[in-house]
């Protein structure tokens, strides 16, 4: 969903040269988190921004074709949420990273707050990536007839319209064989996922994935420094 992880889980990685991102990806509707519109698959339009090298921001709007064409959604839901990085991997230390949503949201479908631990190990077969983390079973709700974002209170995700996305433990094994592709598994919380990703460049990401091998999709990301050289520098250099 447009985030730094593995299908649909975070992961403690933290892109620190190339701290701008934009991308697309695809969810089947039947593992929607809007779970009482199950078959209206989401598209995800993301933005990421790492402002340092401990705070980065994300921005997601999730689109729902058959409710735009009821008129009843507009651009779509929209997302912010913050990562904060707490620990750099060491050689003993896995890398430790907390998200945030604010609350505020009438409907906060795609809240979550987790925190999440990363351990890479380096192998002559390859890179390997595990990742563990506990994502909140509770979300913060804005009243639907109050114009206050500060009028707010806690419940309990299950009990908001079955919603349970990142909801408890999970976590993610990611292998690279070479530098260049690799392999992910997950659980989320609820299903085991699976996917395959590709970067043909090193600022361009694409993600083939599967949900319980009963469903598949896709995503795609672009990833850019923000302190380019001058060109007459790049060519020299």
């Amino acid at each position: 969903m447009g985030k730094s992880g593995a299908v649909s889980t975070p992961t403690a990685m933290w892109l620190e040269e190339q701290p701008l991102g934009f991308s697309l990806s695809r969810l089947p509707g039947e593992y929607s988190m809007f779970t009482r519109e199950i078959g209206d698959d989401v598209y995800f339009y993301n933005a990421r921004l790492n402002f340092t090298s401990f705070l980065a921001a994300n921005l997601s709007i999730a689109y729902r074709r058959e409710k735009a064409e009821q008129n009843r959604l507009g651009i779509g839901d929209r997302q912010f949420d913050l990562r904060f990085r707490l620990l750099k991997e060491k050689e003993w230390l896995p890398a430790v990273v907390i998200g945030i949503t604010p609350p505020g949201s009438a409907a906060p479908y795609l809240s979550h707050d987790y925190i999440v631990l990363t351990k890479n190990f380096g192998h002559s077969l390859g890179d390997l990536q595990i990742s563990a983390g506990y994502g909140s079973t509770y979300v913060f709700r804005r009243e639907n007839e109050s114009d206050s974002y500060f009028d707010v209170f806690l419940e309990k995700k299950s009990d908001f319209l079955d919603t349970n996305y990142l909801s408890g433990f999970f976590g993610s094994i990611i292998y690279k064989p070479v530098t260049w592709s690799g392999l992910m598994l997950e659980h989320d919380s609820n299903t085991i996922n699976a996917g395959l990703f590709v970067t043909p460049l090193k600022w361009l990401s694409l993600q083939l994935t599967s949900y319980e091998l009963k469903e598949f999709s896709y995503s795609a990301a672009v990833n850019f420094k923000l302190d380019l050289l001058p060109q007459k520098l790049r060519t020299n250099e």
